[in-house]
């Protein structure tokens, strides 16, 4: 979503009488980058900074299991896994064949 929709979303709820403390957006995201994320949710919960480095592990790995595996998979990992259904060429996706997910995500 962008900005603008998730500004209009958030309006939409506080009509109906949510309370909207945050939103995110991809448009957002894709500015600030999942440190950026880290740091909005970090502040928006109020957590000491000692809880930033495991943020930071949580959400590299999300990550990786996130455009490697599931719905939201890359198209360029889907090729790779199954290149028989595509009618086009596509170049291999940078490191999903190489992490190793049950050993955090390692290659």
């Amino acid at each position: 979503r962008t900005k603008e929709k998730g500004r209009k979303m958030a309006d939409k709820l506080k009509k109906l009488g949510g309370k909207v403390g945050l939103t995110q957006d991809l448009e957002t995201l894709s500015e600030i980058k999942a440190t950026g994320f880290i740091e909005l949710y970090a502040y928006f919960f109020d957590l000491p900074s000692r809880y930033l480095p495991m943020l930071r592990e949580y959400y590299t790995l999300w990550e990786k299991l996130r455009v490697c595996c599931g719905l939201q998979m890359s198209k360029y990992w889907r090729y790779e896994l199954n290149h028989s259904t595509w009618n086009q060429k596509l170049d291999p996706h940078p490191f999903c064949g190489s992490p190793d997910i049950d050993a955090g995500g390692e290659g």
